[in-house]
């Protein structure tokens, strides 16, 4: 898409392009309506913040304040507000000079994994941009779009389904996360020998976790085969990770594990919830780097239970802040299990940040607690889409 230097004074909107005041920057969701409307478009377009329109022709410049500000809180507002968060590359939020001061424009690039929609609490909004206007997407083409989005070889997610629903049958208070690639890669030990394997999955530093944390590498444990797979501990270990020779990669550990060091059995740790999934992240997109099939026109779907977690609690915002003991812990009553996903990303996606991948997942175990997204701890860089915990 071609980027416009300056405002299009005199144009008309259309199918490319449109036009918003700089009031809009009050209603955020119109904003995000628009990006997405362009989203799910093959050809994306350029949406103009502080540009003022006469019967869709552009009349008037409208200066906005802190436009590199007003900027970062956007984006970091859309990656929230649109599901799946567009990459980076496909929404780009530029602050352009005027004479007055300056306007803003979003550039949008056409979604490779359409539908996106707008979230508004449980339910979604899926709209197109047709000519000049935005309209809702018909249930034909929201069903067009998922399908596109699976892929022929979507099937092997009916048997990560059926294994999850396995899972929940033991009654076994557990965490499940669970990254699938489609179409399957090839992850066998002649695409990354198993000394590779074992070293990815002892050395945390290999794959850019923590050297101590909450993640999935063990040094004590061993790599070991089995039909398709390889397995990365056992039954005594306190936690697993199986990689299919698909590229499939299964995590499972006591709920427990989740729990907070010093406190009640039945409390999760926020920095527990976060780098676990994270962890996981991380090590599929080394792994995957590391397969000698191309993976760039791949989708990673990915999801997330804790198993047995009816009665659990979870307290907002980062363990560091202040007034977090003080906070009043929110407890999980409505099932036994809580499952997110599987969610959609692309290969870009998980090579350029993964954490943002594990924190969707994450986000979602937060509502399901009744937390708003501000409560995810401070430690998450939304804008980055990055994860730091503390030493």
């Amino acid at each position: 898409m071609t980027k416009t230097s300056q405002p299009p004074l005199g144009k008309k909107e259309n199918e490319r392009l449109e036009f918003k005041s700089r009031d809009v920057l009050r209603n955020r969701e119109s904003i995000a309506r628009g990006v997405v409307a362009f989203l799910n478009t093959s050809q994306g377009g350029s949406l103009w913040i502080g540009v003022g329109e006469t019967d869709g022709v552009a009349s008037a410049i409208e200066p906005v304040a802190h436009a590199e500000q007003e900027a970062g809180a956007l984006f970091d507002y859309l990656v929230d507000a649109i599901e799946p968060p567009p990459e980076g590359r496909d929404v780009v939020i530029r602050s352009v000079p005027v004479t007055q001061g300056n306007v803003m424009c979003i550039d949008v690039r056409g979604g490779r994994m359409r539908p996106y929609a707008v979230r508004r609490g449980v339910a979604r909004s899926y709209v197109v941009r047709v000519g000049a206007r935005v309209r809702a997407l018909t249930a034909e083409e929201i069903a067009k779009f998922f399908s596109e989005r699976a892929r022929p070889g979507r099937v092997r997610s009916s048997h990560v389904a059926d294994e999850l629903q396995a899972a929940q049958k033991t009654g076994a208070p557990e965490l499940w996360i669970a990254l699938e690639p489609e179409p399957p890669l090839k992850v066998d030990d002649d695409a990354v020998p198993r000394v590779r394997l074992e070293r990815l999955l002892r050395d945390p530093t290999e794959t850019g976790n923590r050297s101590m944390g909450w993640n999935l590498t063990s040094s004590y444990s061993r790599v070991t085969p089995a039909q398709g797979e390889r397995r990365f501990g056992g039954p005594d270990d306190y936690h697993r990770t199986i990689v299919r020779d698909t590229g499939t990669i299964v995590f499972r550990a006591p709920l427990a594990r989740l729990a907070r060091l010093q406190g009640p059995s039945d409390e999760i740790f926020p920095y527990a919830l976060c780098e676990y999934p994270a962890s996981v992240c991380r090590f599929a997109r080394q792994l995957f780097r590391e397969t000698t099939t191309p993976v760039d026109d791949r989708s990673i779907f990915a999801t997330l239970a804790l198993l047995g977690v009816r009665g659990w609690k979870l307290r907002p915002h980062s363990p560091r802040s202040v007034g977090f003991e003080m906070a009043e812990p929110h407890v999980y009553d409505e099932l036994d299990h809580i499952v997110v996903g599987p969610l959609a990303a692309s290969w870009d996606a998980l090579d350029g940040a993964p954490d943002r991948i594990a924190m969707r997942l994450v986000a979602d175990v937060y509502r399901a607690f009744n937390h708003w997204d501000e409560a995810l701890p401070a430690e998450y860089d939304r804008r980055a889409g990055v994860l730091a915990l503390p030493a």
